[in-house]
């Protein structure tokens, strides 16, 4: 897909600079592994379900131009019944209309499922540790200044 090289290492980038933004006590970011009443399972993480719905993600448009860029995406729901729009957008941000983004600031699994199948397309081994924690971090730390942001406008 023309363009998707050069939208996927922008997105490394603003990722690597969001993965450094101040957080105080209020950061509470989205699981990337998580038990629950005692069943321990590694992937049932948001992020980890994101890894695992990479191949339901359909790339539609991917914009780059100038230092600002969009992807948009629909990604299949797990039950496989519904189609959720995602964007990816430079200078780092998300959006998908899932019912659980509506209610969060935090990443959901279509934003983690999107973002990965973008860098995967370009080649980038999504598979890195350093890179997991990258996407993980960067995008839950964008959405805790969201979320600071959107508290002060109240």
């Amino acid at each position: 897909m023309e363009g998707l090289e050069g939208f996927a290492l922008r997105l490394i980038l603003e990722l690597y600079k969001a993965s450094g933004l101040p957080v105080g006590e209020g950061y509470k970011p989205s699981t990337f592994y998580y038990a629950r009443r005692g069943w321990r399972r590694e992937d049932v993480g948001v992020y980890r379900r994101g890894l695992e719905l990479r191949g339901c993600v359909r790339i539609n448009r991917v914009y780059l131009d100038d230092g600002a860029g969009e992807v948009e995406a629909d990604v299949l729901s797990e039950s496989g019944e519904r189609w959720y729009k995602v964007k990816l957008i430079i200078p780092l941000d998300f959006e998908c209309n899932c019912p659980w983004s509506s209610r969060r600031f935090n990443p959901c699994k279509h934003v983690y499922a999107t973002t990965l199948r973008v860098l995967e397309d370009a080649g980038v081994n999504i598979g890195d540790g350093i890179l997991e924690l990258l996407v993980y971090e960067g995008l839950n730390r964008v959405a805790y200044h969201k979320a600071r942001a959107a508290s002060a406008m109240v």
